[in-house]
């Protein structure tokens, strides 16, 4: 991936004006901001809601060790527990032993990938706190362990400068834990006005150890201004007499369309007095359309706890964001949780995958089910497996096949991603370690050497994968792989290519090799390498057609130029498209936003809404299934720690904590549509112009799948709501339309549907036979036709 000054001096901007706009940039940048999301501040004594976990994993998650270059846990390590608690009538409770701990994984680093044994995985707050700088704050929590001095940390994080190192502004306290109930607590004073918290086990000096630990009324208040440095901390109690907390049960609020579809309540009650608390949620969908209105009652006795079901009035598949509210005990609350129905993608092989599978398990099994079944690997550096010649150390790239292979997912590696080694590069040594990140990026000195690493990976791998990559973005990147600054050009590249692409084939005659220079769509670099005979050493072609701010339609020109000069080089091979993706989310990680500096990847490339940016991959990857593309890897996977939603910047599909952002919904959609082998059969049939408006803007691509036809069709300029005007007419606009049928070909269905134009947007009229569905999967309302709702009221 290049820098956005790369973008701008690869457009032909000036390095002067280049200069001004990053100065621009940086000058927008707030000094001050605040982390979101933001727990709000209701002057409680205790800050933190859900302290004694009556209300479920509501509020919380974990904390962890950073995985590589981004990446953590994801998600509550631990179970609730009813019973033998401190307080009230449940707690919490963390399980780590061989076997049971958790481990991370990240293939994204220029050294060597890692996996980590979260053997610290601490329960820390969702949310950022509001404090006081220079006010005095102590943590305290009850806990308790099975065997005596298990260590735990009491941990303060606070927010600090988006552009610093996260994770820089925070404070441990080590305790040591005993097998009965005791309190243990933690004083600092507020650096910044955003904080949260965590506590937990910390066997990180023992990783491979066991240990149980239970964990009960956590809390978090102000000292007084008289209190000394360590003060004792005040008598438990809860955020607010009456709390209630919502529970999806589902990781990252995903369901089935199966299912049904609503959250748990639960409700305590510290007060004498039984309360009837009335919860209330409506949903509003992809395209911003609310839905009725659902609700239920929980009754909570006094002293006590309850618990009631909120069914969801979810239509069908989507994307949703669900208002929640209620009214406890005098005090008003309103929530929004965002959420996804999906109907589950079935099949092992699909046209989509991910640069950077996510660091956990339970965030890739989510990916799955939308589709994305293709994990595109960075593990197998050639200095992290072969640190000295001849000398082979494959077991870190074992953990990182492996746990992929072991999710049932399909495997691409990149073997290697760039050319080198320190020790075997052609570059002298005090030019590699001059500039850190570009050590790996010249051309090896003998490339026997390289062709031999090749073949020894190859052999060791050949009997669980069937396709590599060669290189990443070499050329066109100015720093990452066989830099043209450095004098390589397409001949280099072709060079190493030929050498490698034997070596695999020799050693798995069966393997598929991808080369190319996984350049932009509209490199001419990409042109000279198939006019120069590349495509002879490869059985698919790499792009990396990243957008660079221009719509999906932008890329039919560029695709057409690449299948033509194929046609005229030596014929088409597949293209898989090994990176590329629009990004935006909608709930921002600072506020007031802005770019927290000029080289930040995904923040200075945000779409103007989660819609457009899920609008935009769809149209790209028909656009490009259409004109010879096999298959899409989204970039990226990466997730950030627990409320560091920096990284997560650069997930199109997943907010943090594995909450769906809208393209998730829509890929799951088109991913469940396509099926794992689609075949492209023609363009919408359409006339030139229809009522004297000219067709250009109106794009249809249909293709045959394991469900008969289907066909995508959208026109941008108009938001599409996706109702329809009528039972045969659905109107067109930015979010595209899928009709479907099993009584005729693609080809066939592309000539099916008509054209037409209503007032100032297009619209397609369809026949009895076709059903037409949204680009989230549902099928289309016609205006005035109520949703069905997926429940009815009622406590469970």
């Amino acid at each position: 991936m290049a820098t956005i000054s790369d973008a701008l001096v690869r457009a032909g901007i000036s390095a002067v004006l280049v200069c001004a706009t990053l100065a621009c940039i940086s000058r927008a940048a707030p000094a001050q901001t605040r982390r979101n999301p933001r727990i709000p501040s209701i002057g409680s004594k205790n800050l933190l809601p859900n302290s004694s976990f009556e209300l479920g994993a509501d509020g919380w998650s974990s904390l962890g060790k950073p995985t590589a270059w981004g990446g953590d846990l994801c998600g509550l390590v631990g179970a609730i527990q009813a019973g033998d608690a401190f307080v009230g009538t449940h707690c919490l409770r963390i399980e780590l032993a061989p076997g049971k701990t958790p481990v991370t994984h990240s293939d994204y680093t220029l050294a060597a990938s890692k996996s980590v044994i979260q053997a610290a995985p601490l329960a820390a707050n969702l949310g950022w706190i509001d404090v006081s700088v220079g006010q005095l704050y102590t943590l305290s929590a009850y806990m308790r362990a099975d065997r005596e001095d298990v260590p735990a940390d009491l941990v303060f994080r606070f927010g600090g400068d988006v552009n610093s190192t996260f994770g820089s502004d925070t404070h441990t306290k080590r305790v040591s834990l005993s097998q009965e109930w005791a309190r243990y607590s933690f004083s600092m004073t507020a650096e910044q006005p955003d904080v949260f918290v965590a506590v937990g086990p910390n066997l990180s000096d023992t990783p491979d150890a066991s240990a149980t630990v239970w964990i009960d009324a956590v809390q978090l208040e102000a000292s007084p201004e008289t209190a000394e440095a360590s003060p004792a901390p005040t008598e438990y109690a809860p955020r607010e007499p009456v709390e209630v907390g919502i529970d999806g049960g589902h990781y990252g609020n995903l369901f089935d369309v199966g299912e049904s579809v609503g959250f748990s309540v639960y409700a305590s009650n510290t007060t004498a007095s039984s309360h009837t608390v009335e919860v209330q949620a409506r949903l509003e969908d992809y395209f911003g359309e609310l839905g009725p209105a659902s609700l239920c009652c929980v009754k909570v006795p006094g002293k006590g706890r309850a618990s009631a079901f909120l069914p969801l009035a979810a239509p069908g598949a989507g994307y949703y964001k669900a208002q929640v509210s209620w009214n406890a005990a005098g005090a008003t609350h309103i929530r929004t949780i965002k959420m996804a129905v999906i109907d589950t993608y079935p099949w092992k092989d699909s046209p989509f995958g991910l640069n950077h599978f996510p660091t956990t398990a339970a965030a890739c099994e989510q990916l799955k089910k939308a589709g994305v079944t293709w994990a595109r690997d960075w593990s197998m550096k050639w200095e992290s497996i072969e640190p000295r010649e001849s000398t082979y150390d494959f077991t870190e790239i074992g953990r990182q096949v492996g746990r992929i292979l072991d999710l049932g997912a399909n495997l691409l590696p990149l073997l290697p991603p760039q050319p080198s080694s320190t020790w075997a590069s052609e570059a002298p040594m005090g030019e590699l370690t001059a500039v850190k990140r570009a050590a790996y990026a010249p051309a090896p000195e003998h490339r026997a050497q390289l062709n031999a690493f090749i073949t020894a990976t190859v052999e060791r791998y050949k009997d669980r994968l069937d396709y590599w990559e060669f290189l990443n973005e070499p050329l066109w990147v100015p720093w990452y792989c066989l830099p043209t600054s450095a004098g390589y050009t397409v001949d280099t590249y072709l060079g190493l290519l030929k050498g490698a692409s034997a070596a695999m084939k020799a050693a798995d005659p069966t393997c598929h090799v991808i080369g190319g220079l996984s350049c932009m769509a509209t490199s001419k670099l990409g042109e000279e390498f198939i006019q120069k005979g590349g495509l002879a050493h490869v059985d698919i072609y790499n792009l990396h057609p990243y957008p660079e701010g221009d719509a999906p339609e932008s890329f039919i020109p560029s695709m057409q130029r690449i299948l033509a000069v194929m046609d005229t080089y030596g014929g088409r091979k597949p293209i898989w498209a090994t990176e590329l993706s629009y990004w935006a989310t909608d709930d921002k990680p600072w506020s007031p936003w802005a770019p927290p500096n000029p080289d930040h990847w995904a923040a200075n490339r945000q779409q103007s809404s989660e819609r457009e940016a899920a609008d935009f991959n769809i149209r790209e990857a028909v656009i490009l299934l259409a004109h010879g593309v096999v298959k899409i890897f989204w970039h990226s996977g990466l997730e950030g720690e627990l409320n560091n939603g920096s990284h997560d910047l650069e997930n199109p599909l997943l907010d943090p904590e594995a909450i769906p952002q809208k393209f998730f919904a829509a890929q799951a959609a088109l991913a469940r549509l396509l099926g794992p082998a689609p075949s492209f059969a023609a363009a919408l049939e359409k006339p030139e112009t229809v009522s004297g408006h000219s067709t250009d803007d109106v794009h249809g691509y249909a293709f045959d799948t394991p469900s008969g036809a289907a066909m995508a069709v959208w026109a941008p300029g108009t938001l599409n709501d996706g109702r329809r005007s009528d039972e045969w007419t659905a109107p067109l606009g930015e979010s595209p339309v899928y009709v479907t049928t099993r009584a005729m070909t693609a080809l066939e269905l592309s000539r099916a549907c008509t054209l037409i134009r209503n007032a100032d947007a297009w619209a397609l009229e369809v026949p009895d036979c076709i059903v037409v569905q949204t680009i989230v999967g549902t099928p289309m309302l016609t205006e005035g036709q109520k949703p069905v709702q997926a429940g009815s009221e009622s406590d469970r």
